[in-house]
């Protein structure tokens, strides 16, 4: 199955119709819809070695090539199709044209087109329809909304079915007379091209040694953690043309990698995410809270590390996640701010955003103890830093200008005392050579 890839970012959709089993796949890049029967096809080769980038040697692990597939395009000349949906008895289809707005309707049984609805948004994305409701949602790209689209009323004039009556009698006649079932859209000529696989490329697992082993190293949570992973940490060659096996990143336990995608989305706004392997990640912005039974309040990383809350310095810019792991609200506001503006949270997280209006300190405390209190420092403002940078160039300057001015005057102090000193030379010479 041969599909071409729209501009960067725009979504291809894809269904599968329940009764029917084919698999609506919509081709932004070619502007059409294919149709591929799920259940057709036959089993060509193992992909091992035409595409080596899998993640598992075992026999079982099933990466294969199928061809002969049975497949169709059910309509084109469509402008850049994205987001697809089917009505909830299976009979139409919707297609989001994204080019045009419009939302087509499509009739499964015959592939007409039965209607289509406006909705004046120009970057539809994905579609689907809601299954009690017969209400059609869809995302749009460029105002990044969520919309629905539902019926008002019952049609005074349904739009009639496109399919011929007599197109399903004259096929069964037909199968009748050949003795077998005819599939219209089959290549019958269509042969697979079965290959030997190489035995290297798989590794050979008995029972003694594979998933019915009781060995701990095999069944064990670290079961496959290889140790060499750890080569991979540094490792920044991402393009598309890298022979880094990005299957292997996953498998080696990094779930934060510069080379894995939307890893600036892995933290909340402004924080970094550190690898853990095989555990998943943290993040330098995410902080967890609980109280002791002296309503002590305690601050730790996600590694169970306690941490001394005054070596903490919040950064601007920046939204904080502090997990509240306890059933007693925690509750946030700024150390010269108003408590009725407090944020609070209990068992769940407390994001934070540590903008301008926050001043230098920012207190946690227990909701109706306002005793107990947790104090963070708030880095300074940036208005201020600058101010104080200012004021230490000035300072600096002052500092430069004084000294200056004070070697100038030693100058001139050593230059007056030098020219006395060689005016009393020359007197005293003059008085020698008279009296001689």
């Amino acid at each position: 199955v041969e599909l071409e890839r729209g501009p960067p970012g725009v979504h291809a959709g894809m269904v599968v119709h329940p009764t029917r089993r084919e698999v609506y796949i919509a081709v932004p890049g070619a502007n059409k819809i294919i149709v591929v029967d799920a259940d057709s096809g036959a089993f060509a080769r193992t992909a091992r070695e035409e595409y080596p980038i899998f993640s598992n040697r075992l026999p079982s692990f099933e990466y294969s090539i199928w061809e002969c597939s049975d497949q169709r395009v059910f309509t084109e000349d469509i402008k850049m199709p994205t987001g697809m949906a089917l009505s909830n008895n299976g009979e139409k289809l919707f297609v989001a044209e994204r080019e045009t707005g419009k939302i087509l309707v499509f009739e499964i049984a015959s592939g007409a087109v039965l209607y289509s609805i406006e909705t004046q948004f120009k970057t539809i994305g994905g579609l689907a329809m809601s299954p009690v409701s017969d209400t059609l949602f869809f995302v749009d790209d460029e105002t990044n909304t969520l919309n629905k689209i539902h019926r008002s009323s019952q049609c005074s004039f349904p739009v009639p079915s496109r399919v011929n009556p007599n197109f399903d009698l004259f096929l069964k006649q037909a199968e009748e007379e050949v003795g077998q079932e005819l599939l219209p859209h089959r290549n019958y000529n269509c042969k697979v091209d079965p290959i030997i696989p190489d035995a290297a490329f798989f590794d050979q697992v008995h029972a003694d040694s594979g998933y019915a082993d009781a060995n701990e190293d095999v069944q064990s949570v670290l079961a496959g953690m290889d140790d060499t992973a750890i080569l991979l940490a540094n490792r920044t060659d991402c393009g598309f043309d890298s022979d880094l096996n990005f299957d292997a990143l996953l498998l080696g336990g990094y779930f934060c990698h510069v080379c894995l995608p939307e890893k600036e989305s892995t933290c909340d706004a402004g924080g970094t995410c550190s690898n853990v392997a095989w555990l998943g990640y943290t993040c330098d912005n995410e902080f967890f809270i609980s109280t002791d039974d002296e309503f002590t309040i305690e601050l730790f990383l996600a590694n169970g590390t306690i941490i001394d809350p005054s070596t903490i310095l919040l950064k601007r810019d920046v939204t904080y996640r502090f997990t509240v792991l306890d059933n007693l609200a925690l509750c946030t506001f700024e150390e010269d701010g108003i408590k009725e503006n407090s944020l609070c949270a209990a068992m769940g997280p407390l994001l934070i955003s540590i903008d301008d209006t926050v001043s230098s300190e920012l207190a946690i405390y227990v909701q109706g103890r306002e005793d107990v209190t947790l104090v963070l420092r708030v880095e300074e403002k940036k208005e201020e830093n600058e101010e104080k940078k200012k004021e230490g160039k000035l300072k600096s300057g002052t500092a430069i200008i004084i000294a200056s001015i004070g070697a100038l005057v030693a100058a001139l102090a050593t230059v007056i005392i030098l020219m006395k000193k060689r005016k009393h030379l020359l007197v005293k010479r003059e008085t020698t050579e008279e009296a001689s």
